[in-house]
């Protein structure tokens, strides 16, 4: 899921997990969205739940998941609440 949320191959992200490497660039701004996303869903979601939440259609996101390859940002004309 970290790969496909951030846009990076599955083996960058083995070797941040590893300590091999470290994300940068679009993907270290992604990492970083993801964990602020992840850390406020935990306030409201149980954990095991939070993978599923990430992976289903948002109809903020014009029934988008929050794969990198997609906006995360609410589309033009939306109002979502904060």
């Amino acid at each position: 899921m970290v790969a496909a949320a951030t846009g990076a191959k599955p083996g960058t992200v083995r070797g941040w997990l590893s300590g091999r490497s470290e994300p940068s660039g679009a993907s270290a701004e992604r990492l970083i969205e993801l964990a602020e996303m992840i850390k406020r869903l935990a306030l409201v979601l149980r954990p095991e739940s939070i993978p599923v939440w990430l992976q289903r259609p948002i109809l903020a996101l014009d029934d988008e998941t929050h794969r990198a390859d997609r906006s995360w940002r609410v589309p033009q004309g939306r109002e979502v609440d904060r």
